[in-house]
Parts: C-alpha cells; structure tokens; sequence
C-alpha cells in the first residue's frame, strides 16, 4: 500500500471493515499488520510513499490532490523488487486462477477495501483527512534526511532549524485543527463547509507553481517519485536531488547555494500549509 500520509488513518479503517481473504485473521488489517508492519509504529501497518506510473501522478505531484494505490503483493519479507511475470507473457489470466489468486478472494478483498474508503469519503460530515499523520511523516522524514547529511551540511554551515521550526508551528496548528474539529456543531452546514474546504487545501499548500528544482513539471516539494526510479517515491526530492553525489561535483559553490535556496522554499512551504489550517480571523 502506498498512499498520502493523511490518508492513513481512512486505509486502516477500511481494512478493519473488510474480512481477510485468508485464514486466522479477522479483518483485512490484521493480516496486513501481520506481514507488514511499520519499522517505526509496529502496531500499524506501512504504507510507503506514492511513486509513479499510474493516474495519480499528476493529481498528487501537479496539482495536490492526495491519493492511494491500493493493491495485493507478495510478503515483503521474501526480498523481491517484484513478482517475477511481472510485465511478461506469462502474467495471463490463467496464471491468477491457477497459481496466485483461485478464489479471488484477495481481488475481492482489495476492492472492498477501496469501496470502503470511497464510501467513508461520501458519507462521512467531515472528510476523513488526517493533517496530524502528514506532519508525522514530514518530521520523520527530515530526520532521515538530516542523519544521513548533517556532517556534510555542517560543514557548509547548513542546518535544518528552520524546517524543524516550521515543522513544529505545523505539529500545533494541526493538533488544534483537528482538536477542534472533533467539539465543533456539525449542523452548522456554513462551518462544516470551512473545515472540508481546508483540509481538501492542506496538500495543495505543498505545491510549489515553480516546480522543483530541474523537474519543473513536479510541483509537489514533500512528496514525488524517486529521480532514480520513478516507480518509487521520495520524501523532499528536491532536497535529496540536490545532495545527490553532491561532493563530485566542481561547481562546489553553485550546488551548496541550490540546497540553501530549496531548504528555504519547503520551509517556506510547510508554513503555508499551517496557514491553511488556521481560522482566518487569527490573521
């Protein structure tokens, strides 16, 4: 599963809600916590970044829209980049009856899972986004990041300060959000119509109209597919784009000048999507 990290907490509740295609488990969830659970919450599931290669790309990375790609795939554990027919003559229809899925138990399972979020989104008063969750991942991701550089982005005298503080007004913002979100009158037709509006404007708020940094034509600064392999996805690919193998290069001054510049534009970013969540009379 890879998805928007708002959407995280909508994935799990409709995986809870759909029964598992296989034996000794209750739901759906429960299988997929059993053979993938997440490094860093063991008590969920993962579900990794959005790469590319279907629809969603130019929703998620031109216009920000968030989404899913929900799907079945073999045990994580087994160390495979993909099932071996994968995109070859033998990938047929008797293949799925014969050998993967001869009930097809887990196809039904797959789609009642994204019925379940379809009909969540539809029915629910408030749109089940969750902006706490998206700024989890940013602070994790940044942390990554910034162990993998820090020792040679201090010697340029480059630190993260200003992202973790624009992180941290982004944390308090969204926790008041959605604290009050949940004491607020849904039967006031005019405030229910404000919260959805913002929290359908929260992954917008990322979208950079200059677009990153010699990918002009992917826009979102959090999220987009790996330069290096576009199926999979990264978290701040300007950023990592522009410290990949930065120490080979001879314009030493010309590279480190272009991290300093995009740091300042997702910090610049992250605090526009605070802005997006906050009443507008706090103005």
């Amino acid at each position: 599963m890879k998805s928007s990290p708002s959407l995280k907490k909508a994935l799990f509740n409709a995986a809870k809600k759909v029964p598992s295609p296989d034996d000794g488990f209750s739901s759906t969830f429960d299988l997929w916590l059993k053979r993938n659970a997440d490094y860093d919450e063991p008590t969920l599931p993962y579900i990794g970044y959005l790469g590319s290669g279907s629809d969603f790309a130019p929703f998620m990375y031109r216009i920000g829209i968030p989404g899913t790609d929900i799907l079945w795939t073999f045990d994580p554990r087994l160390s495979l980049s993909s099932y071996p027919v994968y995109h070859s003559v033998y990938e047929t229809f008797y293949l799925v009856k014969s050998f993967l899925d001869w009930d097809f138990k887990r196809h039904q399972a797959v789609a009642r899972v994204w019925t379940e979020v379809a009909r969540d989104f539809a029915d629910t008063t408030i749109l089940p986004i969750d902006c706490v969750d998206y700024v989890k991942e940013i602070r994790r991701s940044i942390n990554s990041i910034q162990s993998l550089y820090r020792d040679n982005m201090n010697e340029h005298g480059i630190t993260f300060d200003a992202m973790f503080s624009a992180v941290d007004n982004l944390t308090n913002v969204a926790t008041d959000f959605h604290a009050n979100v949940k004491d607020m009158d849904l039967s006031d037709i005019l405030a229910v119509r404000k919260v959805n509006d913002q929290l359908m404007l929260f992954e917008r708020a990322f979208i950079d109209p200059l677009g990153l940094p010699d990918r002009k034509f992917l826009k979102h600064v959090v999220f987009a597919p790996s330069s290096k392999n576009y199926y999979a996805g990264d978290a701040f690919p300007g950023l990592l784009d522009g410290l990949y193998r930065i120490d080979e290069d001879p314009d030493q001054d010309g590279r480190w000048d272009a991290v300093r510049e995009h740091m300042a534009v997702v910090a610049f970013m992250i605090q526009s999507a605070a802005s997006t969540l906050k009443d507008v009379t706090e103005y």
